[in-house]
Order: structure tokens, then C-alpha cells, then sequence
């Protein structure tokens, strides 16, 4: 019998009483899949299920709010009232089924919410407003607070009555619990402020209810940052004094970082080192007797393996990664480590959606979520042909032949990939070729085919398909500027495919296209100046945006807002700025145009004439990102037929 790969990662663990499958835990991430009184929905028991039964050891449900003041997100879990225990069960029963273990998270969102989702006032320990939210809250009064920890008492109640394997108390990422322990936002002067002795008492109070109201051998759980990373607030030495004395009223601690004010440490980007937290993690759990469960970016099994190796952590916590793919743990475990979808810690379909109030989804698997639809067998079984092997037309051909279509994929290129194998090209987005690579083993694995060559109208009417999907994405936009001719210029997909040899650039476009494109040339010790007509850079990006821009700057990027290149004369390029000022670049060697995009229509214009009838897909029907390439092709390929 073949040996377990990682064997620390896949040996049995304990929490307390239960006993786990393995060293996986997968942590409480909120997706907005309940209903707006914080309901379970099927759509949630699925997806859950779905990684249990991909073999992860434990599953923290998303935070369940305590009470209603304490709701964070529109359709949040809830476990605030009896009438939601049903459901509830009919969660655990689903992960159980599957040999996993759950657990569910206890949350009061304290200042981190807002008063018009909670139709109440938001509360915090003292008035101080979170940040990011912006909302002043109301200081708690002390029978405000044990009401609160009354509230956390009873849901853990339920949660035992649910069918929860064990509870987790969350006092990290800046929420009210954390709120208390944090210097910065407590500046209370009673028992419950004043002292880092003041400021535990809370938390522990509220562990201790938790613990007396479940009673002393139902699994407690208490997740706490071992930094927020913001000066003035926790900071390592002041989360281990907090450890120490919470230890003894839980059964393990989960170490995070963390708040909305530094919510890169929260789900860290791909610029972070993966792993980061775990060494902290490790300071902390030389300090107490109980498991420590680390987390922060750690995306592959050698990595988790080693951690465990070092002695840092008990448990390794992925989330995102399971987000990706959620048969992580049985790839991992059988050796097949080059199978595993990567997370691109790139935001778009996680933290981006969740903070602008939508439901979570993955750009890489578009299964997240709708787990529960049911990609049933065409029939009869029909022959599509896509047109285009990017992110679209895979996406599609996959669901298809999945559905027991015979697929036939045409790419002109010697690759299928499209647009991921240009962004792989990008500093830390090399592991966008990989999973490049995974959706086409994955094409064939199901039986569709792949050829390369151009696809003519003639062509295409030989293969006699039922069925044309064109994916055949979109070409860059340049610019018309008087003089370009004078001096060497090329797209932005020009300078990723064949590098730019040139070291004085101009890199014309300043959305995330562009900024991108600059950082490579900077990384290879090119001087770059960046353009944009609009007042800022990266506009179009989410989270990540921040660190892109600090990125940028630290490796001496030129900036012009609200400019425009007006003409060129050899190797001088002007700009006229908003004012109407005139700035002349002077050296200049080469342009790199970045000033958008627009849909491949050419073949789609020859189908019409053809009287061929078709499907578009992509970015040659609406130009947009790899988020929604892949979707539309999941879109398309589940409703056919």
C-alpha cells in the first residue's frame, strides 16, 4: 500500500473530546449564502459538505451572529434564536455524513457593522469608530455587556443542540471581543479597561459562560490575533499575556492577525509570504498547553508540513485554498500535490465580493457557492465546438464534457490558457500557468479534445457540430497620438509576450493592466513612468489595490494622474496634465500601450454572413476579467441542453 504523503499533516489530531481525521481545519470564512435573517440555506450545507467530503478534518462555520445588534454581513449566519436550530442540524448532519468534524464560530461584530443593517446602534467598548466603517459606536454599559455574554452563552447552547461538534469564540479581526482586548479601541476606565488585566476580562468572562453553559467536556475554541499589525494595538507579547490567561478556559487556540484597519493580515494577499502568521503562532504556543491552530496563506502541503515539522502549530487552518479546491485534503494526502487548484490570494472572488455585500465565489472555481446544482447528463449527447481556449471557452468545455458532451476546443495558439498565461507572466501570478495546465488535464481527462490552428468559417462547417461556442476573447486598444510613429511602441500584451528590451519606458494606461505591466519592467530594473487620465491608479482593482501601489512605489515607479499623452517627437513623449500644463519626457526609449481592451469579433462577423449559428462567450462578448470568463463559461456550459 502506497505510503500517505505528509504524514504529520494526515495523522489524527484532538481538539478537547473529538478526535479529527487529520491536521486540516477549515476556518470560519462568512459567504452570504444564508438568508437575510441569517436562515441556513441549502446552498450553504452543500457547500460545506462538499468539503468534508473532500476530506478536510474539521469545518468552522462562518461567525454566527450572537444577536442581532451583533450582525456584521446581510445574509450571515445566525444562531441568535431557537427557531434557527433545525437548520442548523441539518447542516451538521451533512458534514458529519461526510467523516468530518464541525464546529461553528460565535461573532458580535461590535463596531465593525453598521447600524442600518443591524437596525440598532453599533456597540464597542469605548466611542472610538472602527477605522474603515467610519460609524461612531455607543460605549457599552456593564449590563450591556452581561446581557452580551448571556447572548454568547446561549448560542453556544444551541449550537450543542445543533449538532456541533464544538464552538469557537471569535476575539480576533477587530470585532467587539477583540475590541476589548485592543488598547486602541478600549480606553475604558472600570473593570473592563485601563489594564491589559482589565481588558481580558471580557473575554475570559465570556469563555467562561460559554464553557459553564455547554458544560466542561463539549469542545471550546477561541480565536484571538497573535498582532493586529497597527501601531499602539496587540502586538505579539501583548497577545501572549492574553493566551496565557484564556488557555486554561478553552480547549485550543486559533491564532490569526489582524483587523479592518490592517485586513491584509486578515486573508492576505499574494504579495504576503505564505505562512507568515505561523511562526508567531508557534512564540505563543510555547506559552500555553492547549492546541494552536495557525493559519495565513498556507496554500500547499509542504508548507503545512513543515509548520507541523517546526513544532509552530497543532492544526493547519486553510481557507481560501479550500475555497479553490476543496478536494485539497485527498489530493495532498494520495501524493497528487501537481492536481490541487491554486488560490491566487488575488481577493476577486472572496474579499472583494464579500466587502461590496455580495456572496463569496473563487475566480478559479466557480463551483464555490452552487454546489448544489446538478450538472446533469446531456441527452442525448451532443458534439460542441468551442472556439478559443482562454478562460471562457475551458470553463465551458469542462462543464461539458462533465455533462457527457464530446467537445472539440480549436486554439490558434501552441497553449490553452488565454489571458492566464499572459498574467502568469506577472510577478507572484505564476501559479495562473498552473492552473492553466489543471483545467486542460482536466479537459482531457473527461474525454474533449483539443486542437491547434486557426478556426475558419470553412472549417468549422466540416466538423458538423451541434453546437459553436465562441470564446475568442478580445485585442488591445492603442491610442492615436500624433508622432507615435518616431518612436518604438507595442501593447501591453506585446511587452508580456516578448519582453522589452528597451530601459526608459512609458507605460500609457494606469488601471491594473498597466500597473501590473509596470511592476514587471521595474522588477527588471527598467525606469518606468506611468500615465493615466483618471485621478487615480488601479481604479479598477479591489483589496489588493493598496498593496499593488505601495509595491509600486517602493520600486521607484514615476506617476502622472489626470494626464494624457498629447504627441510624441522621437524620443520625447508630452503630456498635458488636467490643468492643461504642458510636461515634456524627455529619453524616452519605448511606449507600452495598456489603454483597454475590445472584444474579437472578426470570426463572429464571418459566422453571421455564414448564417452559422452560435454562442459568444468572454471577453469577445463583453470584455471584463478572468472572474467573469470563467463564470460565463460555467454559466453557459450548466444551462445547455
Amino acid at each position: 500500500m502506497k505510503p500517505i504523503s505528509y504524514p504529520r499533516l494526515f495523522s489524527e489530531g484532538r481538539i478537547g473530546r473529538i478526535v479529527l481525521r487529520n491536521r486540516i481545519v477549515m476556518p470560519p470564512m462568512v459567504t452570504n449564502f444564508c438568508t437575510r435573517t441569517g436562515e441556513i440555506t441549502e446552498r450553504l450545507i452543500q457547500y460545506l459538505a462538499r468539503r468534508a467530503r473532500g476530506g478536510t478534518g474539521l469545518i468552522i462555520a462562518e461567525g454566527a451572529y450572537i444577536n442581532k445588534e451583533g450582525q456584521g454581513f446581510s445574509c450571515e449566519m445566525g444562531i441568535h434564536e431557537d427557531s434557527l436550530i433545525p437548520g442548523l442540524q441539518r447542516l451538521t448532519k451533512a458534514v458529519q455524513e461526510h467523516g468530518g468534524k464541525i464546529a461553528v464560530q460565535l461573532i458580535h461584530c461590535g463596531r465593525q457593522t453598521r447600524s442600518e443593517l443591524t437596525g440598532h446602534p453599533i456597540l464597542a467598548p469605548s466611542p472610538i469608530p472602527c477605522p474603515v466603517v467610519g460609524e461612531m459606536p455607543v460605549a457599552l454599559s456593564q449590563e450591556q455587556i452581561q446581557n452580551i455574554i448571556h447572548d454568547f452563552a446561549g448560542a453556544a447552547v444551541r449550537a450543542q443542540q445543533a449538532g456541533f461538534d464544538a464552538v469557537e469564540i471569535h476575539s480576533a479581526h477587530g470585532y467587539l471581543l477583540h475590541q476589548f482586548l485592543s488598547p486602541l479601541s478600549n480606553q475604558r476606565g472600570d473593570a473592563y479597561g485601563g489594564s491589559k488585566e482589565k481588558r481580558v476580562r471580557f473575554v475570559a468572562e465570556v469563555a467562561q459562560a460559554v464553557r459553564k453553559a455547554v458544560g466542561p467536556s463539549f469542545p471550546v475554541i477561541l480565536r484571538i490575533d497573535a498582532s493586529e499589525f497597527l501601531e499602539g494595538g496587540i502586538d505579539l507579547p501583548l497577545s501572549s499575556f492574553y493566551c496565557e490567561a484564556l488557555a486554561p478556559r478553552v480547549d485550543a487556540l486559533h491564532i490569526s492577525a489582524g483587523a479592518y484597519g490592517s485586513r491584509h493580515w486578515i486573508a492576505q494577499p499574494y504579495f504576503n509570504e505564505p505562512g507568515l502568521i505561523a511562526p508567531l503562532a508557534g512564540k505563543i504556543k510555547q506559552k500555553v498547553s492547549v492546541p494552536v491552530i495557525t493559519v495565513g496563506r498556507i496554500h500547499s502541503p509542504s508548507l503545512a508540513e513543515e509548520i507541523l515539522a517546526r513544532g509552530d502549530a497543532d492544526f493547519i487552518a486553510m481557507g481560501r485554498a479550500l475555497l479553490a479546491d476543496p478536494d485539497f485534503p485527498q489530493k495532498a494526502r494520495e501524493g497528487r500535490e501537481e492536481e490541487i487548484m491554486p488560490c491566487l490570494s488575488c481577493y476577486i472572488g472572496c474579499s472583494d465580493r464579500l466587502r461590496a455585500g455580495m456572496d463569496i465565489s473563487c475566480l478559479l472555481n466557480p463551483r464555490v457557492g452552487r454546489e448544489f446544482e446538478e450538472a446533469r447528463k446531456l441527452s442525448p449527447p451532443s458534439r460542441f465546438l468551442v472556439v478559443g481556449g482562454g478562460p471562457a471557452g475551458l470553463s465551458a468545455g469542462i462543464l461539458l464534457a462533465e455533462r457527457g458532451a464530446k467537445v472539440l476546443l480549436v486554439e490558434e495558439g501552441t497553449e490553452v490558457g488565454g489571458q492566464f498565461l499572459l498574467a502568469a507572466k506577472i510577478p507572484m501570478k505564476e501559479n495562473l500557468r498552473r492552473a492553466s495546465e489543471i483545467y486542460r488535464r482536466r479537459f482531457e481527462e473527461l474525454g474533449g479534445e483539443i486542437i491547434h490552428r486557426t478556426a475558419t468559417v470553412d472549417w468549422i462547417k466540416g466538423q458538423k457540430a451541434d453546437f459553436i461556442i465562441l470564446a475568442t476573447g478580445s485585442t488591445p486598444v492603442a491610442p492615436e497620438i500624433p508622432g507615435l510613429e518616431s518612436i518604438k511602441s507595442m501593447s501591453y500584451v506585446e511587452a508580456l509576450q516578448k519582453g522589452v528590451e528597451e530601459k526608459n519606458i512609458v507605460v500609457i494606461g494606469g488601471g491594473a493592466t498597466g500597473c501590473e505591466v509596470a511592476e514587471l519592467l521595474l522588477e527588471q530594473q527598467k525606469k518606468v513612468t506611468l500615465v493615466e487620465m483618471l485621478d487615480q491608479l488601479a481604479g479598477d482593482m479591489g483589496n489588493i489595490r493598496s498593496h499593488l501601489l505601495a509595491r509600486l512605489s517602493s520600486l521607484g515607479l514615476q506617476t502622472y494622474t489626470r494626464s494624457r499623452v498629447i504627441r510624441v517627437r522621437g524620443n520625447e513623449v508630452i503630456l498635458q496634465d488636467g490643468s492643461g500644463k504642458e510636461i515634456s519626457l524627455s529619453g524616452i526609449e519605448c511606449l507600452v500601450f495598456a489603454t483597454g481592451i475590445a472584444p474579437n469579433r472578426e470570426l463572429e462577423k464571418e459566422l453571421k454572413e455564414a448564417r452559422l449559428e452560435y454562442t459568444a462567450i468572454g471577453d469577445c462578448l463583453k470584455p471584463a476579467n478572468g472572474f467573469a470568463a470563467v463564470r460565463a463559461g460555467y454559466e453557459l456550459g450548466i444551462s445547455l441542453g
